[in-house]
């Protein structure tokens, strides 16, 4: 469960796998085992409390909250997730111009292409810390200019001087949902346009 320890070759893990997903289960009020045989393989075992769901009165009509998606805006998204870029995807796709790329080299040279008004930002990329990346990113346009959320699987309890320093509008912790997702992103697109605007709120573009 160390960090950055991994029995992979060279450039093929992070070695943060196991550290991530013990973090998450403990977030959980879980524990998670493992029991490993020499030449047979590992079997972990993930125990979860069970969770009380509260009473719910279902004799009314349905409550059905429609929030309209972001729209209009060019955004870059990096992580080496598939996974969870398909979730942004989901999100982000429909009306926006978004570009997905799973490593910092990609992203550089999109960033240097392209100029975007909102960025997803992974902690940990392959071989590259998502706050270096940041550091270069903010060489070319400041806080101000390009809006950032970062994404992580880690604590975030050492990010706060990085947040501030690095103008990282919002973080989110993974795993996260959709609907997690889309409330970051609107809060972090809101600080922006509040902040470029003098405090008049606007989303998208005109």
């Amino acid at each position: 469960f160390e960090p950055f320890f991994t029995t992979k070759a060279p450039g093929k893990g992070t070695g943060l796998g196991l550290s991530i997903t013990r973090t998450l289960v403990q977030k959980s009020q879980g524990v998670i085992e493992l029991e490993s045989v020499v030449d047979e393989g590992t079997t972990f075992r993930l125990k979860f409390p069970l969770a009380g769901l509260p009473q719910q009165d279902l004799s009314g009509p349905p409550v059905v909250v429609d929030l309209p998606p972001l729209k209009g805006l060019a955004i870059l998204a990096v992580d080496d997730d598939q996974g969870l870029l398909e979730i942004i995807s989901a999100v982000l796709r429909e009306g926006n111009d978004l570009d997905l790329c799973c490593d910092a080299t990609e992203a550089v040279r999109l960033l240097r292409q392209k100029r975007y008004d909102l960025v997803l930002l992974d902690l940990i990329l392959p071989g590259f810390h998502g706050l270096d990346l940041l550091k270069v990113m903010r060489q070319d346009r400041g806080p101000d200019e390009l809006p950032v959320v970062l994404i992580t699987g880690q604590p975030t309890d050492g990010l706060a001087q990085h947040k501030e320093d690095l103008g990282i509008l919002e973080i989110i912790t993974k795993p996260f949902t959709v609907a997690d997702l889309d409330d970051v992103l609107r809060r972090a697109w809101d600080r922006h346009c509040m902040s470029s605007a003098g405090g008049h709120l606007s989303r998208g573009r005109a």
